[in-house]
């Protein structure tokens, strides 16, 4: 949110369908106060150019996951300042790079729009992407949504869920922060009551934070819970499928109807069943009247088939 993904200029996080190519033919990256995570580089495979320049103001920082041919330890907002002043103004027309950002631009959203229409009549369980775009449909750009370091927070990284704004997605810097998201939420809506505020859940993740759903109740605080539930720990069950030929141990929960629990923790919770269903219940999100837990069955082979494309294509 820091670049709104809807700039022109914007090509999306480097995980992002096409971001991979792109960033292979830079002559040079600038990389300002970022720490190349595991879900934004597809678990570090996303290449970066050999003239690479970090800059953060951690000097930690400057030394992880990528090696850099410069660093620069200082505020991003003075260097970039500083660095403003020393290079060339741009060339009239646009550039080669403004140029593949279009069009790269342009794919996505006619594949984003085939997605749509190819998944408008689905029923239950739902591909997880379809979720994530009626998520963002449903909710100003001002909205706040929390995740944690689950299969779940991928998804809210793919183009459909577009971030416009700083501050309006609140994910934890590393994968194995699970139960975060609604501890997180719970902040954010206190913190400022005026935005609407999701958090977006694995199944798995909430089984470790079920009592924050009676905190929800108890102080009625205004917050929607939308729960991926694919009935294991997704995320886990892809690497055991993909690298330990599918000899899975400790990953499958087993179904949970989390509407039922939150009715019995006093919070008003749906069972989702149709695309419909789910549009009218994310729209409520926006002007929510009291906590709501939306219990979204999700088809779990989808991680799978993105996770074999990503390790078939090296990132």
């Amino acid at each position: 949110g820091i670049i709104a993904e809807d700039h022109p200029l914007s090509a999306g996080i480097p995980s992002m369908a096409g971001a991979a190519a792109l960033i292979r033919t830079a002559d040079v990256c600038i990389a300002l106060g970022t720490r190349f995570n595991e879900y934004t580089t597809l678990t570090w495979r996303t290449p970066m150019p050999k003239r690479l320049v970090r800059v953060d103001i951690d000097p930690t920082v400057l030394e992880q996951n990528y090696p850099a041919e410069v660093t620069l330890k200082g505020d991003v907002g003075a260097v970039l300042e500083w660095l403003a002043e020393r290079l060339p103004s741009s060339k009239e027309g646009p550039s080669e790079l403004q140029l593949a950002v279009t069009a790269l631009r342009e794919r996505r959203e006619e594949a984003s729009r085939a997605f749509m229409s190819d998944h408008a009549e689905s029923s239950a369980p739902f591909h997880p992407r379809l979720v994530a775009h009626l998520l963002r449909e449903a909710l100003p750009p001002g909205a706040i949504v929390t995740s944690d370091g689950s299969a779940t927070e991928s998804w809210l990284y793919e183009p459909g869920f577009s971030i416009t704004q700083t501050g309006s997605l609140i994910v934890p810097e590393i994968q194995q922060t699970m139960g975060f998201a609604v501890g997180a939420a719970i902040g954010a809506a206190l913190g400022a009551p005026d935005r609407p505020v999701v958090a977006v859940v694995g199944d798995g993740s909430l089984m470790m934070a079920l009592g924050e759903l009676a905190t929800l109740a108890a102080e009625h605080i205004l917050l929607t819970v939308v729960v991926f539930n694919d009935g294991a720990y997704n995320a886990l069950r892809v690497r055991q499928e993909a690298i330990y030929d599918q000899r899975y141990v400790g990953t499958f929960i087993g179904a949970v109807d989390f509407a039922q629990i939150a009715h019995g923790l006093g919070l008003p919770g749906a069972r989702v069943e149709s695309v419909d269903q789910l549009r009218q219940l994310l729209a409520e999100t926006s002007d929510a009247r009291s906590p709501m837990l939306l219990d979204v069955p999700i088809d779990s082979a989808p991680l799978s088939e993105r996770y074999a494309a990503v390790v078939e294509a090296g990132g």
